[in-house]
This record gives structure tokens, C-alpha cells and sequence, in this order.
């Protein structure tokens, strides 16, 4: 062997942990930029496809129709099974409103029996807001 190959040999053999250390460095750096690489030549034409599929100015009634058309494209299903789960919540509650109102009325007739010096404040509190709002609605 030369006197070049054994200093070299004698280099790489006192350094090898750095020079390990720099190889693997090189091999991340390699991998991390052919991998943006790659991402940037699939994601800028999938990318441009999508921001240009997406409406740029769209009145109220084209946009409400966009997403009518979309809803009911994808999700029309559900749609229907939660319009009827609401209807039956919605007939349950009905049902107990219409008893409430009817346990409502008997207690205001009640309470109108036992206070009717108050029912006349009231009526008298009721006509001044009314007043006060239709003076605020003047200076407008």
C-alpha cells in the first residue's frame, strides 16, 4: 500500500464516528428534499385543480343553490332519518306544551283573583315602555 492509502485508512479510522455521523446527515437531507421535491411536482397541479373548482364570487342564490345541490348529493339520507326523528320530538313536545298552557291559564286566573291592584300597574308599567319606545323611534 502507498503511504496516501495508509493515511487515509489511518483518517477514516480515528474519525469514523463523525464521519458516520456526517454520511447519515447527507443521506436525511437527500431523502427530506426529494420528498418536498416530489410533494411540490403532485401538489401544486392537484392543488390549483381544487382552488379553481372552489367559486370564486357567487351571488346568495347561486351559493344557496351550491349547497342545497351538495347536501343533497351527499347527505339526503341523513337528511331524512333526522327529519324524522324531529318530527316525533317535535309531536311529543306539542303534546306537553298544550298541557302546560292549559296548567298556565288555570294559574293566572288564580293569580289575577288574589292581585288586582297589581294587574292595573302592570297594565299602566306596559303602556310606558310602549310610550318610551315610540319616542326613541321618533328621534331616529
Amino acid at each position: 500500500m502507498s503511504q496516501a492509502k495508509v493515511d487515509k485508512h489511518k483518517y477514516e479510522k480515528r474519525n469514523r464516528k463523525k464521519l458516520e455521523r456526517q454520511r447519515k446527515m447527507r443521506t436525511t437531507v437527500k431523502c427530506i428534499t426529494a420528498a418536498v421535491i416530489v410533494g411540490a411536482i403532485i401538489g401544486v397541479p392537484l392543488g390549483l385543480k381544487i382552488y379553481r373548482s372552489i367559486p370564486k364570487f357567487v351571488g346568495d342564490a347561486s351559493f344557496d343553490t351550491f349547497i342545497s345541490n351538495y347536501i343533497d348529493e351527499n347527505y339526503a339520507e341523513d337528511i331524512a332519518v333526522l327529519n324524522k326523528e324531529d318530527e316525533d320530538t317535535t309531536e311529543d313536545s306539542e303534546a306537553v306544551s298544550d298541557e302546560d298552557t292549559d296548567t298556565t291559564e288555570s294559574d293566572s286566573t288564580t293569580a289575577g283573583e288574589d292581585t288586582e291592584g297589581n294587574s292595573e300597574t302592570t297594565v299602566d308599567e306596559e303602556t310606558d315602555t310602549t310610550e318610551e319606545r315610540a319616542d326613541s323611534s321618533d328621534e331616529e
